[in-house]
């Protein structure tokens, strides 16, 4: 089951549920448009974690996307988060790219596309280090 509604200040909730057996899920979803063009995002779940989003598209760049996402960790799961990205498209007719780098992780990768005419091109990269533990 999922119902939307929106409040006075523009801040729509997304309550949702399901049911398997015994079994009993639900999330509450918060989205919201902060000045300068910033969509924000956060979902607590019935496991005890919260997840955040925030997205800004096309405000810095025609075709630019820079979205921040972020998760805690599961009770009982160590650190403080179980992830922390940050993600970055660009858009245009002729010029594709992205690259994203996971905070906890230390994987960082990106790729770009191009087409000129009838050729076509594009190459990726990823690269996986180890920044610090997580205690």
């Amino acid at each position: 089951m999922e119902v939307k509604s929106k409040t006075p200040n523009n801040v729509t909730l997304t309550p949702s549920a399901t049911k398997a057996g015994d079994k009993f899920c639900g999330q509450l979803g918060a989205k919201y448009m902060f000045p300068g063009a910033i969509e924000g995002e956060a979902t607590m779940s019935t496991g005890g974690t919260l997840a955040v989003t925030l997205e800004n598209a096309d405000s810095i760049m025609k075709g630019l996307t820079a979205t921040l996402e972020c998760e805690t960790a599961a009770p009982g799961k160590p650190g403080p988060l179980s992830n922390g990205k940050c993600i970055v498209d660009f858009k245009q007719d002729l010029f594709t790219c992205n690259a994203s780098y996971d905070y906890y992780t230390g994987a960082a990768q990106g790729a770009a596309h191009s087409r000129a005419r009838a050729a076509a091109s594009s190459a990726s990269a990823r690269k996986s280090t180890r920044a610090f533990d997580v205690p």
